[in-house]
């Protein structure tokens, strides 16, 4: 599984029959996949991203975990991740960066999106709603 934790999904780790971790997958959150869905309603709407993440904030809404200090609560750049992240709409995508230099140094480096891997895994999509729903602000 590319990635770590994902608002809308729940990492689970899958153990071999020794009982050692054989590898993770990701699941759907129903409580998250939720708000997920209420944030492509409301962009639908026409609320934009300021105006949907005051709405949650408003109503309650679970939010994912705050990051460096910043606020638990819903912010604009949040709102812009859940709209443009593929894996709602059920797109994995893998090999987007280059984690190892040509001298075999960590150097993590993004990759062009030609060389992008994209699978499409209907079990984890959460909304069918395209790229760019609702306006930009």
């Amino acid at each position: 599984m590319p990635g770590g934790r994902v608002f809308g999904y729940d990492n689970v780790e899958i153990h071999a029959p020794d009982g050692r971790r054989s590898h993770v997958e990701r699941r759907v959150n129903d409580v998250e996949a939720a708000v997920n869905r209420r944030i492509f309603e409301l962009a639908a709407a026409g609320y934009g991203k300021k105006g949907i993440a005051k709405t949650l904030n408003e109503e309650g809404a679970p939010c994912p975990r705050a990051q460096q200090a910043r606020p638990h609560a819903w912010s604009s750049s949040s709102i812009h991740e859940i709209l443009y992240r593929e894996l709602h709409r059920g797109v994995v995508t893998w090999n987007k960066t280059k984690n190892r230099n040509q001298h075999g140094e960590k150097a993590p480096q993004a990759r062009f999106e030609i060389e992008w891997m994209r699978r499409d895994v209907p079990a984890l999509r959460i909304v069918t709603a395209p790229v760019g729903a609702g306006r930009r602000n």
